[in-house]
């Protein structure tokens, strides 16, 4: 018997402990709801104008139980039998000198498989929220009237372009649907490669390798990439980290300049760079021992520079005004969710209760696996939690606004499974299992 099997039938109770936690925490997550749904139920309060999550059953995770079909059994089928074969020869997989195509080929093929599992046109089409941006291109005439009419017409568009900065709109206006779809994909398999290649130089091939397939697999970053351009954002997280990560060991002005056009586009995408920020001071306090202060403190300031001189350029052009944008969108995205947010402390608890299990539920098997590697998995959690709130993501879709941070989550699993020469293999192959499982039985987007 190969002994890679045997391996695989010695990790067979770690396994059983991982499902068993998954049961357990859905149990847990449904149960959670309800009672605050009974609350809720017999509360006057009205005043939720965007999602009334007391009349969804199944919030505060947004599971909506969907008719079966018999695609979504042979895609149940098709991920089993990946996952088995992942778990099994997973270490060979691993020596191939090109390694990195292989989770970006499993995203690729499950991601589309999950999207044709729901409706044709989340793999290509105006769907979701691909649909609510291109609905808002009605208001503009063209590129140049976008930026420069966004702030005054931003109150007129739909709900996601009224508290987002215009960088998806104008990409979807610069190059359509279809191409816009393909440049989200492209952007996902090049965040699975620069995963690939931070961790590489951080730490070592295995851990990278480990890395790259548990970002390609995470139910996250299956799931939304085809229901929101979140991946673009990611990749510019990604790719602006490696960027800092070598301008710790090097001087160079190239990677100063492709740093600051990581952050331009990052922000032009979304408006959560404080989550991004507070990430960089924590890998940089991680790193401290290996990072030329002088060096890296004097190409840090002039990426700063260059930032900044990328935005007045950006207004001086196109008359656009990204403090306008944002201060809008701040009380823009107040007005959308709630009239008061903390109107009583059992909605309030409600709210954040969806961030919880959200970003959980995205990210389970990471947690889990982090957990049973002996790692400090309730600090990482604690901190996601907390920069959340302090984000002010307290409606319900952290999971979805931080999918850029899943990268990073996935590093971190590699790391202490690695260490702790746990079966990675055992690990993906859970992890794939857990996507498809939970994504074709209850399509969980928000």
């Amino acid at each position: 018997m190969p002994l890679s099997v045997l391996r695989l039938i010695s990790s067979s109770k770690i396994i059983i402990k991982a499902i068993l936690v998954m049961a357990v925490f859905f149990a847990l997550s449904f149960l959670w709801h309800r009672l605050f749904y009974i609350q809720l139920a017999t509360d006057s309060y009205r005043g939720d104008s965007f999602r009334p999550t007391m009349y969804d059953s199944w919030a505060p995770f947004y599971l909506w139980r969907m008719p079966w079909k018999a695609l979504n059994g042979w895609i149940c089928l098709f991920a089993l039998i990946t996952s088995v074969l992942l778990a099994v020869y997973y270490e060979r997989i691993a020596a191939w000198r090109w390694v990195v195509l292989v989770p970006c080929m499993l995203w690729l093929v499950f991601s589309i498989l999950f999207a044709a599992s729901d409706h044709p046109d989340r793999i290509s089409g105006a769907y979701a929220h691909y649909l609510t941006f291109t609905n808002d291109l009605a208001y503009f005439s063209s590129p140049s009237d976008m930026w420069y009419r966004y702030v005054l017409n931003q109150p007129k568009l739909d709900v996601h372009g009224q508290h987002y900065p215009p960088g998806y709109l104008f990409l979807l206006m610069l190059f359509g649907v279809k191409i816009f779809r393909i440049i989200t994909y492209l952007a996902g398999l090049l965040t699975i490669v620069l995963t690939w290649k931070l961790t590489s130089e951080l730490y070592d091939r295995k851990t990278a390798t480990a890395a790259s397939f548990f970002i390609a697999l995470v139910p996250g970053f299956l799931i939304y990439p085809t229901i929101d351009p979140v991946a673009l954002a990611a990749c510019c997280a990604v790719g602006g980290f490696y960027c800092l990560h070598r301008l710790t060991r090097q001087n160079s002005f190239l990677f100063t300049l492709l740093f600051s056009l990581c952050s331009f586009v990052f922000l032009l995408f979304t408006f959560v760079a404080s989550l991004w920020a507070l990430f960089g001071v924590i890998f940089f306090w991680l790193s401290r021992e290996n990072v030329r202060w002088p060096v890296f403190l004097k190409q840090l300031t002039l990426a700063s520079v260059v930032l900044l001189g990328l935005f007045a350029a950006l207004y001086l052009i196109t008359g656009f005004n990204m403090y306008e944008c944002f201060i809008g969108s701040l009380h823009r995205s107040k007005a959308i969710n709630t009239f008061n947010v903390f109107d009583t402390l059992p909605r309030f608890l409600l709210r954040f209760s969806q961030t919880f299990f959200g970003v959980i539920i995205s990210c389970l098997p990471l947690f889990i696996f982090s957990a049973f590697t002996g790692s400090k998995w309730w600090k990482s959690l604690g901190l996601t939690l907390l920069i959340a709130f302090l984000n002010g993501n307290i409606f319900g879709e952290t999971e979805r606004v931080l999918v850029f941070l899943f990268p990073f989550a996935a590093i971190a699993t590699a790391f202490y499974l690695t260490k702790n020469n746990f079966i990675t293999g055992a690990a993906l192959g859970f992890s794939l299992a857990f996507s498809a499982f939970f994504e074709v039985l209850f399509h969980h987007f928000a």
